[in-house]
């Protein structure tokens, strides 16, 4: 087998097990556990559902995700002063 052919096993290999390690730890934990009112304003309101405040890789890949991100862009570039050197699209 050809060193450049292991080479790009290995590294799907490893972004396969770095994607599913990802994913088991932003999975739910189960049933929304109940918490003091003021804790939950600190660690979000996803924490208080039983949800993990960071984004799995399933919402990082999704389309409205995106669009999101694009949106922010394009508040960001017309609320600042200085033009970005390309557009937001």
């Amino acid at each position: 087998m050809a060193i450049t052919l292991r080479a790009a096993l290995v590294s799907l290999l490893l972004f396969g097990l770095f994607v599913g390690v990802w994913h088991l730890a932003t999975a739910g934990s189960g049933p929304a556990v109940r918490m003091d009112p003021e804790y939950a304003k600190l660690v979000g309101a996803a924490a208080s559902q039983g949800k993990s405040a960071m984004p799995g890789p399933g919402e990082v890949a999704s389309p409205r995700s995106m669009r999101s991100r694009a949106a922010r862009c394009r508040t960001r570039c017309a609320a600042s002063a200085w033009k970005p050197a390309r557009p937001c699209s």
